[in-house]
């Protein structure tokens, strides 16, 4: 499911915008051919074939973001995700798709698309930034060649949580080669800082669309960059003078599964902290008759952190700065699994959902951080947390035990 397939494995941060350059405009196809070349020496791999590139225009980028949708999640996977947000009060009511595409039309300078295995670059990006841009979508095709990047979206798109996980994995290693080859290019003159200083003034250097999404959308489609890299950087940045080849490797053979472990690197790379399963059981039936399971899926800390209360970096430069302690806090720390069902009636809408925890005494602060209102109940047992939201819950009592008891283990 999850937004971030939204960003077409890596439409990196840069983008549409007329500013005057003041480097000379390149020629995009001799500069394939010249930074492939350095992708592959900062990478670490060798292109086993040229990658083709063709220049569009912003409608272009848009089709083929819905399409990317369609292809890569089950039919209406997103409208039911945007459903779960608005009912636990996430996300307004209204057409946040067209909000979306908004702000990944104003950031959107550039893409690779696995399926037909080419590079876009949009005609209006300004040629001062295109060679980063390249960077960032050159090292997609290299490691699609080798890794075969949709499969690996394809195979974790029925879990949100693991689907961040993944892409945290490829953005950040092309966000990190990226960074890499800016940092060389303004060292040798090949870019020149005022180039990054004029970009910074433009819409998509602002970002205005992109910080006015809802904090649980802008996580999702941010987060695989910063996080991403901070991840693979084990919270060094990503300014070291190597890339971790060998780290990569591993990542792609047996990388994360949960944002818990982007958010905390040492959980990965120290030791595993496994999300835990969990169960909701037949509780739902207890919602009446005329109700159907519509949809469901897994947050995981990242997500259940807007939950608790979490603040969220509202600036590129911010967001970078923070590192990750700045995309969570206590209250969503020691997370140990979760997962939710979205229910239909009519023009009715319910979730449950079902969080475990560390121990008790994270899930108190959990349970703390959460605000109780006319259609938002929760209880906890334990290091279990059950939560009803979406009807009246002054009637969700019977709901709730039945929640817990499947946490525990039982029906």
């Amino acid at each position: 499911m999850t937004l971030q397939l939204l960003l077409l494995l890596g439409a990196v941060l840069a983008a549409p915008a007329e500013i005057p350059p003041t480097t000379p405009a390149p020629d995009p196809a001799a500069l394939i051919k010249q930074i492939s070349a350095d992708v592959e020496r900062i990478r670490g791999l060798e292109f086993k074939k040229p990658v083709p590139m063709q220049v569009v225009g912003d409608e272009a980028t848009r089709n083929h973001a819905l399409q990317r949708l369609q292809d890569l999640q089950a039919k209406d996977a997103f409208d039911n995700e945007l459903e779960v947000y608005r009912v636990l009060r996430l996300v307004p009511e209204g057409n946040v798709m067209e909000s979306v595409l908004g702000a990944l039309e104003e950031q959107v300078g550039g893409f690779y698309d696995p399926g037909k295995k080419t590079f876009f670059l949009l005609n209006d990006m300004p040629s001062s930034m295109q060679p980063a841009l390249i960077a960032h979508e050159l090292t997609h095709a290299l490691e699609d060649q080798y890794y075969d990047l949709d499969a690996r979206l394809r195979a974790s798109t029925k879990d949100e949580d693991l689907s961040f996980a993944v892409s945290a994995v490829h953005e950040g290693s092309a966000t990190l080669v990226m960074t890499m080859y800016a940092a060389e290019a303004l060292s040798s003159g090949k870019m020149k800082q005022e180039d990054f200083t004029s970009f910074a003034q433009t819409e998509a250097g602002r970002g205005d669309k992109l910080a006015a999404l809802p904090a649980v959308l802008y996580r999702q489609l941010i987060g695989t960059y910063v996080l991403g890299t901070n991840f693979i950087t084990r919270g060094k940045g990503p300014f070291g003078d190597k890339f971790p080849v060998a780290d990569m490797k591993r990542l792609y053979k047996n990388g994360p599964t949960s944002s818990e472990q982007i958010l905390h690197p040492e959980r990965y790379w120290q030791w595993r902290d496994k999300p835990q399963q969990v169960a909701l059981g037949e509780a739902g039936k207890l919602l009446g008759e005329g109700w159907t399971r519509a949809a469901n899926g897994t947050f995981g800390e990242l997500t259940l952190a807007v939950l608790a209360g979490a603040s969220t970096p509202n600036s590129f430069a911010t967001a970078w700065a923070v590192g990750s302690s700045g995309w969570t806090n206590a209250a969503a720390t020691g997370w140990g699994g979760d997962h939710w069902e979205l229910w239909k009636r009519g023009d009715e809408r319910a979730v449950l959902l079902n969080t475990l925890w560390d121990n008790a005494k994270e899930a108190q602060e959990f349970e703390t951080a959460l605000g109780a209102g006319p259609t938002f109940a929760f209880r906890r047992k334990g290091r279990a947390i059950a939560v009803v939201a979406g009807i009246p819950a002054d009637g969700t009592e019977a709901l709730l035990d039945a929640l817990l008891r499947a946490a525990a283990g039982g029906k």
